[in-house]
């Protein structure tokens, strides 16, 4: 037979991080669609000083792949994009930009 779990719901963590902070808050966004428009609402909503979008809808990265790609937004409205390669690299590369930007805080 099929087996099924409760879910609950919790406290959205990231928004409840204080405004005046010592620290920099990363948020990463997993999309299908309107990847910028709703990265960056969850940019401004949470207070975020990044956050971290990939589009979940393509086969070839993400979930069920070895391979990534990412854009990361930040607050005062840049962007990174971090091109196709494996989820390896592609966290090396976010812990190098996170680190740099740790260094300004």
């Amino acid at each position: 037979g099929f087996r099924s779990i409760e879910l609950v719901s919790t406290r959205d963590i990231l928004s409840s991080l204080p405004h005046d902070r010592k620290f920099l808050a990363v948020g990463f966004a997993a999309e299908t669609n309107d990847i910028e428009t709703n990265a960056r609402k969850k940019l401004h909503d949470k207070n975020l000083d990044l956050i971290v979008a990939n589009d979940v809808s393509r086969a070839d990265i993400g979930m069920e792949s070895a391979n990534n790609e990412v854009t990361i937004f930040f607050r005062n409205g840049e962007t990174k994009q971090i091109e196709r390669s494996s989820k390896k690299k592609v966290a090396r590369e976010l812990v190098k930009i996170i680190s740099n930007m740790k260094k300004n805080v």
